[in-house]
């Protein structure tokens, strides 16, 4: 009896020893780690509005967009092909409209205060106004010198855009967005675009869209410094809406950020770093941003003027560069007393959106 109770012992931890061996191995933690890698969200998102449906949308365009979204969660490599994969080959679509391009120099309409997108598109000043886009009619086209051209106002962000194709192009606005900007369709080639990037988001492409810096002025600022403008306007066939005057102040835009389109390099500052400022230059000082929250206007420009790179600074109410002492005025880039009196610097786009868009279709962009 007392080699009973040993014997048992031995018995139960034998059994026990076995069943260790014959139980199949599993690994709780590999299996966790897999499952937290699966749900991952793949777009990276800062503190803007991470949501690429547009709530304004109707419901089968937003579960188009939802879907997307859906897939973009389990696919651990982002782009913002992910984005357009799940939409339809014919996605709902904004009417055409082409405008008219006509000469305006030493005419009176322009002599107001009427708000419009500007640009240079090669050599000629274009200006087209708010009146001209609405709900249904947020992007225009237009052609300068047999070259295809639109423009758009994004209205949630008062963000004008400004597109030239490279080959023969109609673009139309698609109702879906990304990450709550607009894309574009190319009705001839079938490409999808973001007027934010230079490179399609679906479809091929051997060429790439140039996009243009624009800006938001009045039409007698702008039509000072270009008397040769050209008036984007519309067919007799639509109606115009009533002269837009004025626009959100930029400072109650603080949750967005500046996003800058330079040729080798996308960079970015949020808007509440330029509230107490007037100008930023780049950290590789290639760019300035020119910031006049009293115009509501903020520009980029590059530096490089003669081979030479300008460093710019605020004196007073002047700009000055530092190399030739020379003024600028910073809503023409033009140079107004000086050595470089006359001279202009290049415009960079510049862009003023959700800080979630410009990081999810630039992912390598860097502070400005």
């Amino acid at each position: 009896m007392k080699l009973t109770v040993p014997l048992v012992v031995l018995a139960v931890l034998a059994v026990a020893v076995v069943a260790l061996f014959l139980v199949p191995e599993t690994e709780p933690t590999a299996v966790t780690l897999k499952n937290k890698e699966r749900t991952k969200p793949a777009v990276s998102v800062g503190s803007g509005d991470s949501s690429p449906i547009d709530p304004t949308l109707p419901a089968g365009a937003a579960n188009n967009a939802s879907a997307a979204a859906e897939n973009a969660k389990s696919t651990d490599e982002a782009s913002p092909r992910v984005f357009t994969s799940n939409w339809p080959a014919e996605p709902p679509l904004y009417p055409v409209v082409v405008g008219e391009v006509r000469e305006t120099e030493g005419d009176s309409e322009d002599d107001s205060q009427e708000l419009g997108i500007c640009a240079v598109i090669g050599d000629k000043p274009i200006f087209c106004s708010l009146s001209v886009f609405d709900s249904q009619r947020p992007l225009v086209n237009f052609k300068l010198d047999n070259t295809s051209c639109a423009v758009a106002f994004d209205s949630a962000h008062d963000q004008p855009y400004l597109i030239v194709a490279a080959a023969a192009a109609s673009f139309q606005q698609i109702r879906d967005r990304l990450l709550a900007t607009p894309l574009f369709r190319d009705r001839i080639s079938g490409v999808w675009w973001s007027p934010l990037t230079t490179t399609p988001l679906r479809g091929e492409s051997e060429s790439r869209m140039k996009i243009v810096a624009a800006t938001i002025m009045p039409a007698s600022e702008w039509r000072t410094m270009n008397p040769d403008t050209a008036r984007i306007e519309l067919p007799p066939s639509e109606t115009q809406g009533k002269p837009v005057t004025e626009l959100r102040p930029l400072n109650e835009r603080a949750k967005a950020i500046v996003g800058v389109l330079l040729a080798d390099q996308a960079k970015h500052v949020s808007v509440s770093q330029l509230l107490d400022a007037k100008l930023l230059l780049s950290s590789g000082g290639e760019a300035v941003i020119a910031v006049d929250f009293g115009r509501n206007q903020l520009r980029a420009f590059r530096t490089d003027l003669n081979g030479e790179r300008l460093d710019f600074y605020s004196e007073g109410e002047q700009i000055v560069d530092r190399q030739t002492d020379s003024t600028w005025d910073m809503a023409s880039g033009r140079g107004t007393s000086g050595p470089y009196a006359g001279r202009k610097l290049e415009p960079v786009p510049l862009f003023v959106v959700p800080e979630s868009a410009w990081r999810e279709l630039h992912p390598q962009s860097v502070r400005f």
